[in-house]
């Protein structure tokens, strides 16, 4: 099937650039390690430091932290370079090839699309696919192994407690889904809407002396707000789809802190835990809040890419003999009443 080749085709422009990917997992899972490192000194500095004053613990808990926070600084950025240029090489080779194709196509072709449809495919989708292979590879190895790791924290400190997290996320994989594919819908709405905007705009500036000679100029506007409101309707049902998945994150997560507050301060009143043991607990509970929030958007993102790789591939898919070109004259004529009725009467 098509829709399988064009999958394959992204993983081949990954799978190019394996060796800088594979670099970039490494300082993700430097970040990852480093953070619930950072969660789990807690517990140490407060019952060795606050609680029973160990002074040896008092200079060497400082310089571990610093020594976790200087790694995860540097798995940060590692990251961050490397993924980034891993998407943006995916970019340019998708931009290069997709210019190359068009203009391998006949002149038929580009009277059948307007220009800033074909424009909106170069700049607009090809740049939703970058944003969407740096951020899913990020959520999904980083925040990923973040809460891995937080979670064994976690369960190594109060497992009781730690169940409550397989409790929530569970329960909020559903909705999130739900409007993850609501949001890929709503999300190529606006590409094609986008790329009607782009064309008109192209063709009143190309046309403009027209526009004027006819006294058409508040015609056009009217025509262009028309198009303007259109687009931002539809962004903002985008964005409410899209804000959804905070309130639902936001409402589970407080459930969740309620819950560990309750039943983790309740044991360590009984002297069940030690209070280090509980606030280094609570620190991994709310380290985890971030990643969380981070993948709970991710499938909305992945989404807004597929539509843009779709409709990216609709142009590298599309078949070289679409038509025979048609002569020169007969060019030219078609130019002409194109822009006139474009830009003039319609």
């Amino acid at each position: 099937m098509k829709i399988d080749k064009r999958y394959r085709d992204l993983l081949g422009y990954i799978k190019a650039n394996r060796f800088r990917l594979y670099v970039a997992m490494l300082c993700m899972l430097l970040t990852s390690g480093t953070t619930a490192a950072l969660a789990y000194l807690v517990k140490p500095a407060i019952d060795q430091i606050f609680i029973t004053g160990n002074e040896a613990m008092l200079k060497l808990i400082p310089v571990a932290a610093v020594a976790v926070s200087l790694c995860r600084g540097v798995g940060m950025f590692g990251q961050d370079y490397f993924l980034s240029r891993v998407a943006q090489g995916i970019v340019k080779e998708l931009r290069d090839r997709l210019y190359t194709r068009m203009s391998a196509l006949p002149l038929s072709f580009f009277h059948e699309k307007k220009t800033g449809v074909l424009m909106s495919r170069i700049t607009y989708d090809v740049n939703l696919i970058r944003m969407v292979v740096s951020n899913s590879i990020t959520s999904l190895v980083s925040d990923i192994g973040t809460l891995v790791c937080l979670l064994a924290v976690t369960f190594y400190q109060i497992w009781e407690l730690a169940l409550v997290a397989f409790v929530v996320l569970p329960i909020a994989f559903y909705p999130i889904a739900t409007l993850g594919r609501r949001v890929r819908k709503i999300t190529r709405r606006s590409q094609e809407r986008v790329g009607d905007m782009n064309s008109f705009l192209h063709e009143t500036f190309f046309g403009n002396k027209i526009v004027k000679a006819f006294g058409r100029e508040d015609y056009e506007i009217a025509r262009f707000h028309k198009k303007s409101a259109a687009l931002f309707a539809n962004e903002m049902k985008n964005t409410i789809v899209k804000a959804l998945t905070s309130p639902i994150v936001e409402t589970l997560s407080g459930l969740g802190i309620a819950l560990v507050i309750w039943f983790g301060g309740s044991q360590v009143v009984k002297g069940v835990y030690t209070t280090g043991t509980f606030m280094s607990f609570m620190a991994a509970v709310m380290m985890m809040y971030s990643p969380a929030k981070r993948l709970s958007k991710l499938n909305a993102q992945i989404q807004q890419g597929l539509a843009a790789f779709d409709r990216v591939y609709e142009i590298l898919e599309t078949e070289t003999d679409i038509r025979e070109a048609p002569d020169a004259g007969e060019i030219e004529r078609k130019n002409h009443r194109v822009v006139v009725q474009d830009v003039i009467f319609f």
